[in-house]
């Protein structure tokens, strides 16, 4: 029997729901979860979930904790700037923090910002020691840039745990990637109506989310989507975790019939063969992956995919190639899919707009009053379809993000992304260096593109994309993409059958 690790050790904790039991939950050889304690055992095994999860409950954050973190280190980073008087104080507190004299400690670091407003570790010592946590983030926020703050504040933000804090400021070096060689069960959401219980799907034209026996039409959620992620901060999350895990292999049990399917690494869910229920990944216990922030519907029907593909085919270019090699179509298959993306929301200030020079449109400038100068950057989150291809149909309306629920993928299907968002922010920061560079006319210092890119946010959004597999009369195998949302439509090479790569 294997413990079941929760995913944040400090701020929950998985118990018994028979006796109340914290961290007393084990998983038996069935696959089912039973209480060491008092031999309760879950009806259903591990690995579908219909209306309700197992009882997770959350534990009262201490803030006090930050107290006994592990710090980095307690030498002054900018002593020039600090004078004399604000030094003995701040080892006046110092000397009280290794006695827990906590109270002296606060008075001495009040007493260092009443002669050093800017003192930086002054400031990061109040955010430690005192019990009251608008005082703490006070006093975060005016040093925020620095490393330990904004850990810290990720969190009193509820997350990551007071472990997960001291791993990502004391492990040093590259996040360590693991395979998990075997396949692991992961749990589901099964997508079924309310009110008869029978299959959903989404309607070709009106997009609406209803069932395919009954009629019923659910309500599309209300909740906004929410503005991403600081990049910063979650690249200290990244490292607090200390291990990414990659899966290969994912086993999803049906509840309804009782059947085990196996899916690839990058499948976001898929129909059970023998009940024909869809099944949706929610997060598993490693936090393999994340779970989409948005989702843009499809608003191109197959039908106009195809003709967008047809159009394509016999443009003039088409036509000239056909003179030299047999590249008619004899066989054409279409699948709607949501791809995921990295989209990076990028302040360039409220200086003059910027002119982008870009052929894609994968960077798109927003000039209002609200978001004066800003870019909207996307970056492909899979291998397959080639990026590069991918990058061609890479103009989307953001301006229609929805919500992500599993729901949405009722009719379409989804792929896990391939590309995790730090990789992706490479191509951002080698695009913001270009742009930049071509603004100012010089070169632009590294420290200046970092404090953009602290200020930068991300989210991974789900685009409609249909794919083309063309199969020419030479038995050569060719892909075509069609941008769900306009219809814009893109051809890749061919290949021969050995050589093909979507």
């Amino acid at each position: 029997m294997s413990m079941i690790r929760p995913l944040q050790p400090r701020q929950e904790q998985h118990v018994c729901p028979d006796c109340g039991a914290p961290e007393g939950l084990t998983r038996d050889a069935d696959n089912h979860v039973i209480c060491q304690l008092c031999d309760w055992r879950a009806d259903a095994p591990i690995g579908s979930v219909d209306v309700e999860e197992f009882n997770i409950q959350k534990d009262t954050k201490d803030i006090r904790d930050l107290r006994n973190f592990k710090t980095v280190s307690w030498y002054i980073r900018y002593r020039d700037t600090v004078s004399k008087w604000g030094i003995s104080r701040y080892e006046s507190a110092l000397a009280h923090i290794e006695k827990r004299e906590w109270d002296e400690a606060i008075v001495d670091l009040y007493r260092a910002l009443e002669l050093d407003p800017s003192f930086i570790e002054a400031h990061l010592w109040l955010g430690r020691l005192l019990t009251d946590e608008a005082e703490q983030r006070k006093h975060l926020k005016k040093i925020i840039n620095q490393p330990e703050a904004i850990v810290e504040m990720m969190y009193l933000d509820g997350r990551i745990s007071l472990t997960q804090l001291e791993t990502a400021l004391h492990s040093g070096g590259d996040v360590e990637t693991k395979f998990v060689e075997d396949a692991m069960d992961s749990p589901t959401v099964i997508l079924s109506c309310l009110i008869c219980g029978g299959h959903m799907t989404t309607h070709p034209i009106t997009g609406h989310v209803e069932c395919a026996y009954c009629g019923h039409i659910q309500e599309p959620t209300s909740d906004e989507v929410q503005h991403g992620d600081v990049f910063t901060q979650g690249l200290w999350q990244q490292k607090g975790r200390g291990v990414k895990w990659v899966i290969q292999e994912r086993i999803i049990h049906c509840n309804r019939c009782g059947a085990n399917r196996t899916l690839k690494d990058n499948q976001l869910g898929d129909y059970c063969l023998y009940c024909g229920s869809k099944h949706i990944l929610i997060e598993d216990e490693l936090g393999s992956f994340r779970q989409p922030d948005g989702v843009i519907p499809f608003t191109v029907p197959k039908d106009q995919a195809e003709q967008a593909i047809h159009a394509r085919l016999f443009e003039r270019w088409e036509r000239f190639k056909g003179l030299f090699v047999e590249s008619s179509v004899k066989e054409a298959t279409f699948t709607g899919v949501f791809l995921p993306f990295w989209v990076f929301k990028i302040p360039l200030g409220t200086s003059k707009p910027t002119q982008f020079k870009t052929a894609i449109g994968r960077a798109q400038t927003v000039d209002s009053s609200q978001y004066q100068n800003t870019v909207y950057f996307n970056v492909p989150a899979v291998l397959s379809p080639s990026p590069k291809l991918l990058n061609k149909i890479n103009r989307f309306d953001l301006s229609t993000v929805q919500s992500y629920a599993p729901s949405v993928l009722a009719r379409n299907s989804a792929e896990i992304y391939q590309i995790d968002f730090d990789k992706a922010s490479l191509e951002v920061r080698s695009y913001l260096k270009r742009v930049l560079q071509e603004d100012n006319k010089s070169m632009v210092e590294v420290s200046h593109r970092w404090s953009i890119m602290n200020a930068t946010t991300f989210q991974l959004v789900l685009m409609p994309v249909w794919i083309a597999t063309l199969v020419e009369k030479d038995d050569d195998i060719r892909i075509g993409l069609v941008n769900g949302q306009t219809g814009y439509a893109v051809l890749g090479k061919a290949r021969q059958p050995d050589d093909y790569t979507p």
